[in-house]
This record gives structure tokens, sequence and C-alpha cells, in this order.
């Protein structure tokens, strides 16, 4: 009896421990940034901006946190949600692109700019990894493995997004100049009308005299 009322007490308690877990999920933007970002949510050039200044932020946390080789284990800890915020922060930004291109929006500039950021991040976090080495399983470890996943998989799918984009503009340009060229054909070379159209009009016709003819030229009786 002691047993069963045992085993329910442990079910029912890990039913209420699971959304408090849920609940308590720690989200790596602050109002004011959730704030910013909401208010250029039409404007993704401006958008991925803003998601790049914050994930360059966590990024700084990281490496100041990490520049600290003797941590304590609170501040081991804070290194440790740092990175996880940053690669957090490095999904977001690749789900907001990804959500951008399927509505057709123009992302080279921020492709780029992406790009170029997840090439900074790649060499940052090779540099902490040769740091910890390859044995360590620590909670920061296996945030920097996941982080150095994350950025790998930003980058190879910005670059491919990139690509299309530029090559679907370069498509929509070229129709745009052959639509110029035939329009620009169409007003130098005017279509002459068909003589043979019954809509246009011809020569105008010679009535039938109705003047009375002088009596030499009536006929005799």
């Amino acid at each position: 009896m002691n047993l069963l009322r045992s085993a329910f007490a442990l079910t029912v308690s890990a039913l209420l421990t699971i959304p408090m877990t849920a609940q308590h999920r720690h989200d790596p933007l602050n109002n004011k940034e959730i704030d910013q970002l909401r208010e250029f949510a039409q404007d993704p050039p401006e958008r991925i901006k803003l998601l790049l200044k914050f994930t360059r932020a966590r990024m700084a946390a990281v490496e100041q946190l990490s520049s600290n080789r003797k941590l304590a284990d609170a501040e081991r800890d804070k290194l440790t949600q740092a990175m996880e915020d940053f690669t957090d922060l490095v999904d977001e930004l690749d789900d907001n692109l990804s959500n951008y291109d399927k509505l057709s929006k123009d992302l080279r500039k921020p492709l780029h700019d992406v790009i170029a950021a997840d090439t900074e991040f790649q060499i940052k976090l090779r540099a902490m990894k040769e740091r910890v080495g390859g044995q360590d399983r620590s909670d920061y470890a296996l945030a920097l493995e996941a982080a150095m996943d994350s950025v790998n998989s930003s980058a190879e799918s910005s670059r491919a997004m990139l690509a299309e984009q530029i090559a679907k503009k370069g498509e929509e340009k070229a129709a745009e100049k052959e639509r110029e060229k035939k329009n620009k054909n169409a007003s130098v070379n005017p279509t002459v009308p068909d003589v043979g159209d019954a809509s246009t009009p011809g020569p105008p016709q010679r009535q039938p005299s109705t003047r009375t003819p002088p009596m030499s030229e009536k006929t005799p009786y």
C-alpha cells in the first residue's frame, strides 16, 4: 500500500513539474529587444539587422566570460546560458530569413551581412573549442558544440538562399529588359494597316452625275 502511494505521489509530482518547466523557459531577448523587433516586423532588412545586433551582443558576452579560465561555478553557468542565448538567436535569425524568403522578400543585402557574421562567429567558436578541448563534456562544452552546429547550418542555408535570390533577380531583370525592348520596337515601328482590311477606308467612289444633259445629248424620239 505504501509502495502504491509513493508511486502515485511521484507521478503527480512529475505531472506538476512539466508545466512549471515550460513556464520558466528562458527567452534570449529582453522586453526592449522584443519591442524593437515587433516594430520592424514588416521591414525585413531592419529586422534582420536588429537580430544580428542582438546576436553579436550575446557573442560579446560569451567572449568576455570565456576569457577567464578560472571561472567560479556561478560564472560558468552564466557562460553556458550566454552561449545558449547566442545559439537561440542564430536559429531565430535563420527562421526569419526562411520566412521572409517564402514571402519573396528581397534579402540580398541582409544575407550578405548574415554570411559575413557567420564567418566571424565560426572563427571565434573554433578558437573557443580549441581552448576547451575535445574531452570536455561539461554543459558549456555541449552548448558550444550546439552553437557551432547552428552557425554552420546558418552559413550554409544563407549562402544557398543568396545564390537563389541573385539568380531569381537576374531572371526578372532579363525579362524586364525584354519587355522594354518590345515596347520600344513597337513605338518605333507601328503596325501598317492591311489594304484589304474592310475597316480601312478606301479611295472615294465616283458617284453618278444627276445633271440634266444638254438638248443635243438627249436621245431623239
